[in-house]
C-alpha cells in the first residue's frame, strides 16, 4: 500500500512506492478547466497561527468502499449536486478494484481518521503524445480546510503523475467557487476560460450510438 507522511509545511516523506497497477491499488453549475503541469513547482503559501498537523496519505483499498461512498456524498452536497447518487459500494468495487480499475482513490488522514480524498484516472493527450491524469473528485471536510490537506492530496497526485511521466493534470472547478479557484492558482494551475465542459448522459449516448 502506498502511503506518505506530510507535515503542515508540506514536506513529504514517501514510506512506500506509489501504486502503478490495479493489483496494487486493488459538478453542478458552470465549470472552469484547470491544468497543472508536472514541471510546475507547487507554490506553498505560509500558514499563520495554525497548529502544525501531520497528514498521512494512502491509496484506498477494497476495505474502504463505505468511506469512499461517504466522501462522494459529501462532495455532492458541497457542489450542490441535486441528482440522485447512483454509486453504491458494489459498483465502486466493480469499477475501482477490478483487474482493470477505471480510477484510483487516495485518502488524507489525520490521527488515523480520513479527512479528505481524491479520485483520479489516467487519460491521454494527443497534442503531447503523453499520458495525463484527470482528477474527478477532490474533497476535504470543512473543518480541515486551509490546513494543507487539499495541497497534500494534489501533491500526491502530482507525484504519481511525475512517476508515470504524465504531461499534465486536469480537473474542473465551479465558476462560483472563488476560494477554490484562488487555491488552485496558488498551486500553479492555469485556468482555461476559453473551453467549456461537454457532457453526454446515458440516454444521449444510446440515441446516437452506432452498433459496431
Amino acid at each position: 500500500m502506498a502511503t506518505a507522511i506530510i507535515t503542515s509545511n508540506f514536506s513529504v516523506e514517501l514510506t512506500s512506492p506509489l501504486p502503478l497497477s490495479g493489483s496494487e491499488r486493488s459538478a453542478a453549475g458552470g465549470v472552469r478547466f484547470l491544468k497543472l503541469f508536472d514541471s510546475h513547482p507547487l507554490e506553498r503559501q505560509p500558514r499563520i497561527a495554525m497548529q502544525p498537523i501531520t497528514i498521512q496519505l494512502r491509496a484506498a483499498t477494497i476495505a474502504d468502499l463505505d468511506q469512499i461512498l461517504m466522501f462522494i456524498h459529501q462532495k455532492a452536497a458541497f457542489d450542490g449536486f441535486r441528482d440522485p447518487i447512483v454509486a453504491t459500494p458494489e459498483l465502486l468495487k466493480q469499477t475501482l478494484f477490478s483487474d482493470r480499475p477505471c480510477a484510483e482513490v487516495a485518502f488524507a488522514e489525520v490521527d488515523t481518521a480520513a479527512v479528505g480524498f481524491v479520485l483520479f484516472s489516467q487519460t491521454y493527450s494527443s497534442f503531447l503524445a503523453q499520458q495525463t491524469i484527470w482528477i474527478d473528485d477532490l474533497f476535504v471536510q470543512a473543518h480541515w480546510r486551509r490546513q494543507g490537506v487539499g495541497s497534500a492530496l494534489v501533491s500526491y497526485v502530482a507525484q504519481i503523475a511525475k512517476s508515470r511521466n504524465c504531461g499534465r493534470i486536469e480537473w474542473t472547478v465551479a465558476t462560483t467557487n472563488a476560494n477554490g479557484i484562488a487555491f488552485y492558482q496558488q498551486l500553479g494551475a492555469q485556468i482555461r476560460e476559453e473551453v467549456r465542459l461537454c457532457r453526454m448522459t446515458a440516454p444521449a449516448i444510446a440515441k446516437i450510438a452506432i452498433p459496431l
